[in-house]
């Protein structure tokens, strides 16, 4: 397994290049949300995340796609789940997915370390579309690993709810969102 810091240029220490397409494997890929819930913290994951990372020559414009579904929101109380779903938060059923797209990679040029103790290199910068609504985000990308055809990845962020138009809860459930995302993706067939 090789370490990569993904630099200006995709420079690796593995046999085979960083660069191409990559689909992410939804099994291995866990989205999750943390929320202040009268003042404690309440956790979630979405299931089922869908998606592409194409990774190009020049690191800055590489992009991603991912997609999960509003419904798939899972804690351990099936009640806490119908509420995320309903209208004041996701509004599942009439606005079936959430979905993350970035359009390039930005230097982090301040010191930061992320609640794991990542020391992020690179923003992944893109737009969240919730409950009809896109909004700009910024990720923070950490250091990404490539096993052969298997890329293993981690990035965090956070959002305000309530700029999406989830306002549920409110004085109950804090409006900002923690999103920590950890997955794999293989190399996408096309790119053998």
């Amino acid at each position: 397994m090789s370490t990569i810091l993904l630099e200006s240029s995709a420079r690796t220490t593995s046999r085979r290049s960083i660069t191409g397409r990559w689909q992410i494997d939804g099994h291995r890929t866990e989205l999750t949300v943390r929320v202040r819930a009268l003042g404690l913290a309440a956790r979630g994951r979405f299931t089922g995340t869908t998606g592409m990372i194409d990774v190009a020559d020049n690191i800055t414009r590489s992009r991603v796609h991912v997609t999960v579904g509003s419904d798939s929101f899972k804690t351990r109380w099936n009640a806490h789940d119908r509420i995320v779903a309903g209208t004041g938060f996701l509004d599942a059923h009439a606005h079936p997915t959430v979905s993350f797209t970035a359009h390039g990679l930005q230097p982090i040029l301040e010191s930061m370390v992320t609640a794991d103790g990542d020391r992020p290199l690179w923003w992944l910068v893109g737009e969240v579309t919730a409950r009809g609504v896109t909004r700009p985000v910024r990720l923070a990308l950490g250091v990404v690993r490539q096993d052969g055809d298997c890329l293993e990845f981690s990035a965090t962020g956070a959002i305000r709810r309530s700029e999406f138009g989830a306002v549920g809860k409110r004085g109950l459930v804090s409006d900002l969102v923690e999103i920590t995302v950890r997955g794999r993706a293989h190399r996408h067939r096309d790119d053998d």
